[in-house]
This record gives C-alpha cells, structure tokens and sequence, in this order.
C-alpha cells in the first residue's frame, strides 16, 4: 500500500511538471503566432491614394450603369485593367 502511494504521489508531481511546461510552452507560441500575426498585418497594409480611390469608384458606377442599362459586363481580365 505504502508503494502505491508513493508511486501516486510521484505521478501526481510529474503530472504537475508536465502540465506547467506545456503551459508554458503554449504561452511561447501563442506570444510568436501573436507576433508573426502583427508583422504581418503592418507589412500588408496597403495605401490607397486619392486617384486610386477615384478610379475605383468610377468603374463601380460604370458597372452599375451598365447594369441598369442592360447590358452584360464585361469579363473580368486583370491585365487590361489600368489603374494607375
């Protein structure tokens, strides 16, 4: 009996042991998944200049006049799309 119980209380401290570390492996993660996350979100900003935003906004009332006109719009081809 005197065997179990110090085996129990050996395991109840490894689990101990092994809990805290992978907590605090875990916060290590999250703490780098957190800063990939905001190096990522700055480099990924983009700015939108008054002149793009323009001719954003004319081609989408382009659209819809088209579009209340009946007429099919036209298909969708980046490389012919000239924005600045």
């Amino acid at each position: 009996m005197n065997g179990e119980l110090a085996f129990g209380s050996l395991w109840t401290a490894y689990d101990a042991e092994v809990t805290a570390r992978m907590t605090e492996a875990a916060k290590k993660v999250r703490e780098y998944l957190a800063e990939i996350g905001k190096r990522g979100g700055i480099a990924n900003r983009r700015e939108l200049t008054r002149a793009h935003a323009k001719k954003m906004v004319a081609i989408r009332e382009a659209k819809r006049a088209a579009q209340r006109a009946g007429k099919p719009l036209p298909p969708r081809d980046r490389r012919l799309l000239k924005l600045s």
